[in-house]
């Protein structure tokens, strides 16, 4: 009887381990990114949540974490997952065959009631870059008084770029742009 039920279950066994290794999984970034592509942004936010668990230093992870956060509308805990991420502009394509690119970058103009305070600082603002060439969102993670904020924002509203690609098809990705404002 066992040598029967283990004749049955050889092939089986067989076949789950070379769909294993033929297969290989992919890892909780890898994973929470391809479902965030996909528009799964629940299960993105899971597959990410256990990531940066594994792993609290791993940026990618915490960018789209934020990312699939602002996704389903939930602006404060996004807030914490970028800044957590620490990222720089398009070093957050991950594993994609060619970056977005930025075309049009407009700058973000300096308020009369920031520049009368003296105020200055940098404005960090996460943002989905979708593959149809559109801005999907923005989301303020470091701000500034006196309406700097908002025409950091206006500024990356009006920006142009050209998507990322993954294997010869445009691919949603996020990216921090920082915006500088200076008194000289």
């Amino acid at each position: 009887m066992i040598a029967k039920s283990f004749t049955f279950l050889l092939p089986i066994i067989v076949i789950v381990v070379l769909t294993a290794h033929a297969f290989p999984q992919q890892n909780g970034t890898e994973l929470g990114i391809s479902l965030y592509r996909e528009g799964r942004f629940e299960q993105s936010t899971e597959a990410l949540r256990d990531s940066v668990m594994k792993d609290s230093n791993d940026k990618l992870a915490w960018l789209y974490l934020g990312a699939a956060l602002a996704r389903s509308g939930n602006s404060k805990e996004a807030t914490k997952a970028f800044r957590k991420s620490n990222y720089t502009f398009n070093d957050a394509a991950g594993d994609i065959d060619t970056p977005a690119k930025m075309t049009i970058k407009p700058r973000a103009s300096y308020t009369e009631q920031a520049r009368m305070n003296g105020q200055t600082g940098t404005v960090k603002i996460a943002v989905g870059l979708d593959a149809d060439g559109t801005v999907g969102f923005i989301l303020p993670f470091q701000t500034l008084p006196w309406g700097l904020t908002e025409n950091a924002i206006a500024a990356a509203k009006a920006m142009r770029f050209k998507p990322a690609v993954k294997d010869g098809k445009s691919v949603s990705t996020v990216t921090v742009l920082s915006y500088s404002f200076d008194i000289y």
